[in-house]
């Protein structure tokens, strides 16, 4: 009962500050949606960026900054704020995400898929889009930001026929094994690259390294897991939580990987 109620407050109280034009945020929708530990990490590594972006006395072009699964925008808002706050007008926000149902055949028949937060989502996620657009129309930076409403797959057509070369790019789309892969191998090759600055890779919901689940599994038991489950969203053993198509994806690219415990990861381009 006292979810209940609790389900009504937040509706109620989203409806009411979307028609008086304020903020919304229906922690209905939410879904545990950009935690303080992990917006810690994410504020430090843009604000790093931005420091060495504004070192770099040679670079004139604006600071591109793109993102990769908006949802609600909670972070978008957290990027804006910050590149607005640290660079005034000298930036460009690209979000892309197409808001449409995006569940794999292999999450629809988990068995507990009714208590699962990519499904939940998924079910919802044409309708926050309307909460979306609303929350960033109320931003100071709103002319700052485009958003593609399309898969990323598309988007990076897109972006490489204005040759386009970001400062900043942050993945938190699809966790399904291929789609990560492509966002992770695909947009870490626009990323801009003068002398000594360089753009980078980040993302989130990295809990744990292929290593690092070694060290609860067999290596054969281990593979085993990842490959069948490449294309479910997460997994949960014995309490712990994590998403194989990431750790697998990870695992086998050639970019390297820095980690946090958060989740959050940052992903530096070989030269």
């Amino acid at each position: 009962m006292k979810r209940f109620f609790a389900r009504l407050w937040s509706k109620l109280n989203t409806f009411f500050n979307f028609n008086l034009n304020k903020k919304v945020r229906p922690h209905h929708l939410l879904n545990n949606q950009l935690q303080q530990h992990r917006s810690v990490d994410m504020k430090n590594t843009l604000k790093k960026q931005i420091d060495l972006y504004l070192a770099n006395s040679k670079i004139k072009d604006r600071f591109i900054l793109i993102e990769i699964g908006s949802y609600l925008g909670e972070s978008l808002n957290l990027w804006g704020d910050l590149l607005e706050k640290e660079l005034g007008n000298n930036f460009i926000i690209i979000s892309i995400d197409p808001y449409l149902p995006y569940v794999s055949d292999s999450d629809k028949n988990w068995q507990s898929n009714k208590s699962r937060a990519s499904t939940k989502m998924s079910k919802v996620i044409e309708k926050v889009y309307m909460y979306f657009i609303h929350n960033v129309s109320l931003k100071k930076w709103r002319d700052k930001h485009i958003h593609l409403r399309m898969k990323s797959f598309e988007a990076i057509n897109i972006i490489k026929s204005y040759n386009i070369k970001i400062d900043f790019c942050y993945i938190d789309g699809s966790h399904y094994y291929e789609d990560f892969k492509f966002d992770l191998e695909n947009y870490s090759e626009i990323l801009t690259s003068k002398n000594e600055y360089k753009g980078i890779i980040c993302g989130d919901d990295y809990e744990f390294s292929y290593t690092e689940l070694l060290e609860k599994f067999e290596k054969k038991d281990l593979d085993q897991i990842l490959n069948t489950n490449k294309n479910t969203d997460c997994l949960i053993y014995d309490k712990f939580l994590f998403h194989p198509g990431i750790t697998l994806a990870i695992s086998e690219t050639k970019i390297k990987i820095k980690k946090f415990p958060s989740g959050v990861f940052i992903g530096f381009k070989q030269d």
